[in-house]
């Protein structure tokens, strides 16, 4: 849907930069994991991508959310839960030159699965800006995040027009 509709749909009712180093995608929880998913897998239209608190790998938490209605239980479906989780598709596709910025609260539930992937990132030599600041999985953490997003963002397209 994204990719496919919502994209086109936007750059036809609205004057757009078509050039994805002058697009960013960024989202928090997991919109933050979707962010990235869409981002990784399609250089095509997002030049930078951001995860606020990610669920960047679901495989954790094989219970929550109604995931096991969607993508089977796990692990017997584990196939599934690995197409839809970040951490594997980094591990799986090789990186394509996005900017890459994420964060978490030192106090939220997907902390670890963050640190995971920014270790994995730093295995696999992917540039990428992580940091981790005091908070927990919430709208004062995520109003304080989102702001260094839109920084972090402004700063990137700055760059990209000279």
């Amino acid at each position: 849907f994204f990719t496919q509709e919502l994209v086109p749909a936007i750059d036809q009712l609205y004057p757009t930069f078509k050039d994805p180093k002058r697009r960013a995608i960024t989202g928090l929880s997991m919109g933050g994991r979707g962010a990235w998913w869409l981002a990784w897998r399609h250089p095509e239209l997002w030049g930078a991508a951001g995860s606020i608190c990610g669920g960047l790998d679901i495989r954790p938490f094989p219970k929550n959310w109604d995931l096991p209605k969607v993508l089977g239980a796990y692990p017997s479906q584990a196939q599934n839960w690995d197409q839809h989780t970040v951490q594997e598709l980094v591990q799986q596709t090789a990186y394509r030159g996005q900017v890459l910025l994420f964060d978490c609260g030192t106090s939220d539930f997907f902390l670890a699965v963050n640190r995971t992937l920014h270790n994995t990132l730093l295995q696999l030599k992917v540039p990428h800006v992580y940091t981790e600041q005091p908070g927990t999985h919430n709208a004062a953490y995520w109003g304080q995040a989102i702001q260094h997003h839109l920084l972090f963002f402004d700063q990137y397209f700055q760059q990209k027009k000279s």
